[in-house]
């Protein structure tokens, strides 16, 4: 009895996941343009471990176009970005850094981001890891953590 219960229970668990995917996949082409802000992290060797990150995104068909910002302190970069959506999965890359101050014997990293459209706490969120190169190197790594409140009526 206990077995059959457990099963019963995992099952209903799984269609409910399966359910919200779903629901996520509908849902993301109408959220994903936009204004999305939050954090950028990096593991220990970049200029900060945690940087300020905005998104504006345009979503045509499937392809993602749009402009990023990093900042941390007095530092800045803007970055061409560019992507694809598909089911919930939203894979973005910069393009090119299009502005930028920067302290000397340092650079701004060219990200890929492969993140995920997920929807919690009353607000969507594009979060993942990055990874990336600069024009001295590979950079540490780290995770995006982005934030767009939910449109209510």
């Amino acid at each position: 009895m206990k077995k059959l219960l457990l099963y019963t229970l995992l099952l209903a668990f799984s269609f409910s996941l399966s359910a919200q995917e779903t629901e996520l996949e509908i849902m993301a082409p109408y959220i994903i343009g936009g204004r999305w802000t939050g954090k950028l992290t990096q593991k220990v060797g970049g200029i900060s471990q945690e940087y300020d990150y905005e998104l504006n995104l345009t979503l045509t068909g499937n392809e993602i176009i749009g402009k990023g910002v990093l900042k941390t302190g007095s530092s800045f970069g803007y970055f061409d970005v560019k992507g694809t959506l598909i089911g919930s999965a939203v894979k973005l890359e910069d393009v090119r850094i299009t502005n930028q101050n920067i302290r000397e014997r340092a650079a701004w990293c060219i990200k890929n981001m492969p993140l995920q459209f997920r929807f919690r706490n009353g607000a969507y969120s594009l979060e993942g890891p990055w990874s990336g190169f600069s024009s001295i190197g590979t950079c540490n790594p780290g995770f995006i953590y982005l934030r767009k409140e939910a449109i209510r009526a």
